[in-house]
This record gives C-alpha cells, sequence and structure tokens, in this order.
C-alpha cells in the first residue's frame, strides 16, 4: 500500500527524502502523521481520507514507525 501511494514522493520505502520528506524516523507525533494522510497538504500532499479507511490508515502509520534508516 505504502509502495503504491506513497512511495514515488517518499523515496526508498520513506527512508529518504525525494519530493516528499523521509518518514523514517520521524519526531513527528501520532495523530499529526495520520492528519496529514487524511487531509494531505496543498500543493505537496494528496489527501488520502477518502481513499483508505482508519485501519488502512493505522497499516500506513505502522509501517512508518517501523522504518530503520
Amino acid at each position: 500500500m505504502f509502495t503504491s501511494n506513497c512511495g514515488f514522493c517518499h523515496q526508498d520505502g520513506g527512508r529518504h527524502p525525494g519530493r516528499g520528506p523521509k518518514l523514517s524516523k520521524s519526531e513527528r507525533s501520532d495523530e499529526y502523521l495520520i492528519e496529514r494522510i487524511k487531509k494531505g497538504k496543498t500543493g505537496a500532499m494528496p489527501a488520502y481520507g477518502e481513499v483508505f479507511n482508519d485501519a488502512q490508515i493505522g497499516a500506513l502509520l505502522a509501517y512508518i514507525r517501523g522504518l530503520d534508516d
């Protein structure tokens, strides 16, 4: 799910910056990351709140939190 939807901008599975920031070892809160996934960022990241359900967003968060460099 991450690779096909997020991997274009978050390089190497989120381990390196690309068009989007590096996600591994992010200091952002879980709440921040969930809201960013749901609502996106104007001009920078699409909103996925209507694409993914809460369980899928939770799985994305778990993936992000499990990343190492």
